[in-house]
């Protein structure tokens, strides 16, 4: 698979002014020699924004986003991300959250598909009849589906699997944005944030092969 890159997002009321590798290391996250690491690489830390580099992943947190990124292609990638930000969430107990999405980045070099392809496998009308005889160009396409519901003893999750497919005629390159989004819809005061992310963790590697597929099914023409 054609995997750019694994993203988990958290949203709710974060404090940016403590995500400092330091941190991590105090609370027991990261190790030392990770927490070394990471200052010896760019930390910025304000109240409105703290990103660093984790040897294998960079950490963003803005006010109301939480985030971890990785580059690498692998579902132990994944349990990486899933382990750290539960971890992160487990010491923020207090931090109100309300959604979070698994995320992947798939990108392909293409032969039969471009802008004016795309718009035509898309349509059951030819767009050339439409736009006088000239083929029109569909850069962007958004497709959306909705998941079932999952469910804990603290908390429901609602659920969408968003795909952004993009295409590039210079190279001709397909892009392909899968976005899993969970809203939270707590039971309590309090849910272990952990135990839903690997509750919908599944969805992940689902949501990778399934724009690998969209790519390979788009460029044959069906």
């Amino acid at each position: 698979m054609d995997i750019r890159g694994y993203t988990i997002v958290v949203l709710g009321n974060m404090n940016p002014s403590i995500h400092h590798p330091v941190w991590y290391k105090d609370v027991g996250i990261l190790d030392a020699d990770a927490a070394k690491l990471a200052v010896s690489r760019p930390v910025l830390v304000t109240p409105q924004l703290a990103t660093f580099e984790l040897p294998d992943a960079l950490l963003t947190c803005m006010p109301e986003r939480w985030q971890l990124a990785t580059r690498e292609p692998s579902a132990a990638a994944r349990e990486r991300l899933i382990g750290f930000a539960s971890k992160t969430f487990e010491r923020l107990f207090d931090t109100p959250v309300t959604s979070f999405g698994l995320n992947v980045e798939v990108e392909r070099q293409v032969q039969g598909l471009r802008q004016d392809t795309l718009g035509e496998i898309l349509s059951s009308t030819p767009l050339g009849s439409v736009f006088g005889g000239k083929k029109a160009g569909v850069e962007r396409v958004v497709l959306t589906h909705a998941l079932d519901p999952l469910s804990t003893s603290e908390a429901d999750l609602q659920r969408q699997l968003k795909f952004t497919i993009s295409v590039l005629n210079e190279p001709a390159v397909c892009a392909v944005s899968a976005n899993a989004h969970h809203s939270i819809k707590a039971k309590s005061f309090s849910f272990g944030l952990g135990a839903l992310l690997k509750l919908a963790a599944p969805v992940w590697g689902q949501a990778a092969e399934h724009a690998c597929g969209l790519i390979e099914r788009l460029d044959r023409g069906h």
